[in-house]
């Protein structure tokens, strides 16, 4: 029995030095973020922001991609109706439903006079508060877009919030790394 707890014992070390080691709390804190800073990194690569970007840069960008969407809808749209014109299948369907709506109005205004009159009158109204909020929102944005006007309040917020929150996320890397050098 002692001859068997003495090779344990003696091929401990031995078992030990083949088992994989436990990496420290500041090693495992270490990678977590060297694999949070690439990630970072990588996605301001493909967003296409510098690596120290100031909030007037997100802000920038931001607004460019907001452009480039309504831009790139815009084009869709436009692609769309040009397809359409351009297939006679596609074409004729359109029609023939713009067809079959036209008669089922004809239809109705035959068989029930007073009913399609309020329908009428109901499609003007809609179609006239529609043109007044549409007149209403033009009119919002053109001020809210103006020199001075609150877009630029806006995007000042956004300037100053995302550099103050860098400023805020660097002071707390600084204290982790502070940490960290001390507990080695």
């Amino acid at each position: 029995m002692n001859f068997l707890v003495f090779a344990l014992f003696a091929f401990i070390p031995a078992i030990l030095a083949d088992a994989p080691a436990t990496p420290s709390l500041q090693e495992v804190i270490k990678e977590g973020q060297e694999k949070f800073d690439k990630a970072i990194a990588d996605i301001k690569k493909n967003i296409g922001l510098s690596q120290n970007p100031n909030g007037e840069e997100i802000v920038k960008l931001i607004k460019e991609k907001n452009e480039k969407l309504a831009k790139d809808v815009s084009e869709l749209g436009k692609k769309i109706e040009d397809q359409i014109k351009a297939n006679p299948d596609a074409k004729a369907a359109l029609d023939n439903v713009k067809a079959k709506l036209k008669e089922a109005q004809e239809k109705l205004r035959k068989e029930n006079p007073d009913i399609a009159k309020n329908a009428d009158k109901l499609g003007e109204s809609l179609k006239s508060s529609w043109d007044s909020v549409a007149q209403e929102i033009e009119k919002s944005y053109k001020e809210f877009s103006k020199k001075g006007g609150k877009q630029e309040e806006l995007e000042n917020f956004f300037k100053g919030f995302i550099d103050q929150g860098a400023k805020a996320v660097q002071e707390l890397k600084d204290s982790v790394d502070k940490v960290l050098k001390s507990g080695k």
